[in-house]
């Protein structure tokens, strides 16, 4: 695998992300305006919702696409709980993480978090996002 096939994944589950987004902010603003209607629009809610877990799993699925590259490239073995995941003969110092990975990542959780908050949606994993994206932060500054 290059590193250019890791960067055009996770940039296009940044993409998805993006596009989720700004499809749940038309269906919030639909709801708002349905809140003067007789009956509001519950069809919008569940559809907030299903997209505000999609866009959890697309950071999940960055997530792990960042922990295979440190893996591969063997950034991982400075972290004495992740080492050996990869046995020596599949790495490839080819795949080490950049800036621009971790950022990806970071935004990723970011996106997930801000978006579970303004639909008003909970679940653990979204709980974490936070925490995750913080996690990477500190990660990328070592």
């Amino acid at each position: 695998a290059d590193i250019d096939i890791y960067t055009a994944v996770m940039n296009g589950l940044i993409d998805q992300q993006t596009q989720l987004i700004s499809s749940i902010g038309e269906e919030m603003n639909e709801i708002a305006s349905d809140l003067n209607a007789t009956m509001p629009n519950r069809l919008s809610s569940e559809s907030n919702e299903k997209g505000t877990a999609k866009v959890m799993t697309l950071a999940e699925m960055a997530n792990d696409l960042l922990i295979q590259m440190e893996d591969i490239s063997g950034v991982s073995d400075r972290y004495s709980s992740m080492r050996g995941n990869v046995a020596y003969e599949l790495r490839n110092a080819n795949i080490l993480p950049t800036s621009h990975h971790y950022d990806l990542a970071i935004t990723a959780f970011v996106n997930a978090a801000t978006v579970a908050r303004d639909t008003n949606y909970s679940s653990p994993a979204t709980n974490n996002a936070p925490y995750v994206a913080q996690r990477w932060l500190q990660r990328m500054e070592t």
